[in-house]
């Protein structure tokens, strides 16, 4: 039975598409292995439990450890992992991690070097130079979007752009619930980039009742934000906000299909990776596959996507959010056109479709 290991300085789990990839892994005979950093949401967010597919952390105490430190136990933890279990392939899909990658590279391991978050000029100029020769030695490199590395001279070998769109199996038939007032979903990091306070002062204006419903967590870097988001409007009668926390997908996908619409907001489009969304933002995806139409800030991306997929709405004055949304409240009210934008993607716009070409390349490179 050939044998994957993932690399993942992270907690793998908070990434939709390494479990979708590696359910195509294990469903073509493959044995997946995780190997992944602990973090506080470890339990709450989980892959579903699949024969074939195990996740490994590293041990909690090394979270104590000072940055460089717990790199190091990781590097080494991963390598011995490796030499232990042979795997047939490496697929490394952070970049932090590209250290590891480039060694395992240069020891005869076949690497899929997957970039979920395009790293920003701060990265150490050593982990730079990693990172451009993991994409030049890499039998197959994937991105979200491609504009988040056009405007670097990366050479890749072969590069495949893969589009975060969720998995067949978690297009589910819905029973929409049915409630006067209108309420409306985000889920993901609670940043406020992605929760801009502009945004809900307009909904505030509303002299109607609008509930909001937030899954997700909240970052290292924005500790807090959810809170401080929700008591800034706790004395607006009209606009409620319940913050559910983080849970496994289906739970969420099953949540948010009892809702009216999706928020797809970003507002610092100068960062690389918010300024190239279309494809790499899980919620796009998830939100159509959960029935719900998705209202996002304009954009050249956004306005090219919504051409392609049906479901995605714009707005470029914040003045027209509120009649926006009653509209699409109103509209998707039918069962029949929330799951004609779920069968859209069980034909065209699904995590199986996207990944086949890499596996291809995988299975025609890596078995005899």
């Amino acid at each position: 039975m050939p044998q994957v290991i993932y690399v993942q300085f992270a907690n793998p789990e908070q990434y939709p598409p390494l479990e979708h990839g590696s359910n195509i892994f294990v469903k073509n005979g493959w044995q997946c292995t995780f190997l992944g950093r602990c973090s506080e949401l470890q339990g709450q967010i989980a892959f579903k439990p699949l024969v074939g597919r195990r996740v490994v952390f590293l041990p909690r105490w090394t979270r104590r450890l000072s940055a460089k430190f717990e790199f190091a136990v990781y590097f080494l933890w991963v390598s011995i992992k490796v030499m232990v279990l042979k795997p047939d392939l490496i697929y490394l899909s952070d970049a932090l991690a590209t250290p590891i990658g480039v060694l395992l590279e240069r020891l005869g391991y076949p690497i899929v070097y997957h970039e979920h978050d395009t790293p920003d000029g701060r990265q150490h100029g050593g982990l730079r130079r990693l990172r451009k020769k993991l994409f030049r030695r890499a039998l197959v490199s994937v991105v979200p979007n491609s504009r988040r590395i056009a405007s670097e001279k990366l050479e890749p070998a072969d590069l495949v752009v893969v589009r975060n769109f969720p998995s067949v199996e978690e297009i589910k038939t819905i029973q929409p619930a049915h409630h006067e007032h209108l309420v409306i979903c985000y889920f993901g990091t609670m940043v406020p980039s992605r929760l801009p306070v502009s945004f809900f002062d307009h909904l505030a204006e509303s002299d109607q009742r609008i509930d909001v419903k937030l899954m997700g967590y909240d970052t290292i870097e924005n500790r807090g934000y959810v809170e401080t988001l929700c008591r800034q409007f706790e004395d607006c009668e009209n606009l409620n906000f319940e913050f559910l926390g983080a849970f496994p997908r289906m739970a969420m996908l099953a949540m948010a299909s009892q809702t009216d619409v999706g928020l797809l907001l970003f507002s610092n489009l100068d960062d690389v990776n918010e300024g190239a969304m279309a494809g790499a933002s899980n919620k796009i995806g998830d939100y159509l596959a959960s029935g719900l139409p998705v209202l996002c800030r304009s954009t050249p991306e956004f306005e090219e996507l919504k051409t392609r997929l049906k479901g995605i709405y714009t707005f470029s004055d914040d003045q027209e959010i509120f009649t926006l949304l009653e509209t699409l409240k109103k509209k998707y009210a039918s069962p029949e056109l929330r799951k004609d934008l779920q069968h859209q993607l069980a034909q065209q716009y699904n995590y199986e479709l996207e990944f086949a070409p890499v596996f291809r390349r995988i299975v025609k490179s890596v078995l005899p």
